[in-house]
């Protein structure tokens, strides 16, 4: 297997990785950002109050600068990096 440099996973909201968090239309839960410190943004299709930003789901250059700003802060060597 080659080596990579990130790694995105869906469905891993229970595990201590940093993660950003979904909201969808219909929001009948509490947040997981309340709760868990590795939730470093919420994105959705609806308003919401949160502690962490907010991001807009259909605004795939702000999610992708959002990560790799993340990434490239905690050492991942990506070669996106070298812009940031």
């Amino acid at each position: 297997m080659s080596r990579v440099d990130l790694v995105l996973l869906e469905g891993f909201r229970m595990s201590p990785y940093p993660k950003i968090e979904a909201v969808g239309m219909v929001q009948d839960r509490r947040l997981l950002e309340f709760d868990d410190p590795s939730v470093l943004a919420v994105t959705g299709e609806i308003a919401i109050a949160a502690l962490v930003p907010l991001l807009p789901i259909d605004d795939v250059v702000v999610l992708a600068d959002f990560v790799l700003r993340h990434a490239c802060a905690a050492g991942t060597n990506v070669y996106a990096c070298m812009r940031y």
